[in-house]
């Protein structure tokens, strides 16, 4: 499964486009207490969290997403 699909399955949408310089998923959802990104820095190469709480938290799935997204970047060499 994509980085791109296992992000989905938690709800979060990608809301970069290829030609930018970050690939950034959003979670998906209305209540503004939900908000929440993780973006991918393609020039430095470093991750970005943030949400409504400032207190950024995983759950195993977004972590195992985020490796998955860091292999297809080929940043795990």
């Amino acid at each position: 499964m994509s980085a791109k699909d296992m992000f989905e399955k938690l709800n979060y949408f990608q809301s970069s486009t290829p030609n930018e310089d970050e690939l950034t998923y959003n979670l998906e959802s209305s209540d503004i207490k939900n908000y929440r990104y993780i973006s991918f820095n393609l020039i430095f190469k470093y991750i970005e969290m943030d949400d409504w709480t400032n207190n950024f938290q995983l759950s195993v799935e977004e972590l195992q997403a985020i490796n998955q997204q860091v292999k297809e970047l080929g940043w795990h060499e």
